[in-house]
């Protein structure tokens, strides 16, 4: 029961310091809510809240939309092919997708220059 009550409060304290956003669920699993945030200037960005301890939502950095990319634009961007990109995901260095097959550009990118790609 002090699991949830933590969870509740931890959500409540967000949306009370954002009150601004207009969220949307997008996904929730046993690790957490994937959720939408437009705020009042029209701007979208996606939130990550993860649970912390199997109690406390932890949120993740706000992610711009404009910044996700999935393997078939992070390949026109580097341009190479799509295969080359599945390769890459199989390293221990590529980022991580922030849900699905859906990635952070700004990471990918940093990621490229890194290793010489770009």
């Amino acid at each position: 029961m002090e699991a949830n009550t933590d969870k509740q409060a931890t959500w409540t304290n967000w949306r009370r310091e954002h009150p601004e956003a207009n969220l949307t669920i997008r996904h929730v699993d046993e690790d957490g809510i994937s959720l939408n945030v437009e705020w009042l200037d029209g701007t979208v960005s996606y939130l990550r809240a993860t649970y912390e301890s199997g109690a406390a939502l932890a949120f993740e950095d706000l992610v711009s939309v404009g910044d996700l990319v999935t393997v078939q634009e992070i390949a026109e961007k580097a341009t190479v092919d799509w295969r080359t990109v599945h390769q890459w995901k199989q390293r221990h260095d590529f980022p991580s997708p922030l849900a699905g097959n859906v990635y952070h550009w700004p990471s990918v990118e940093a990621w490229l220059k890194l290793t010489g790609r770009i």
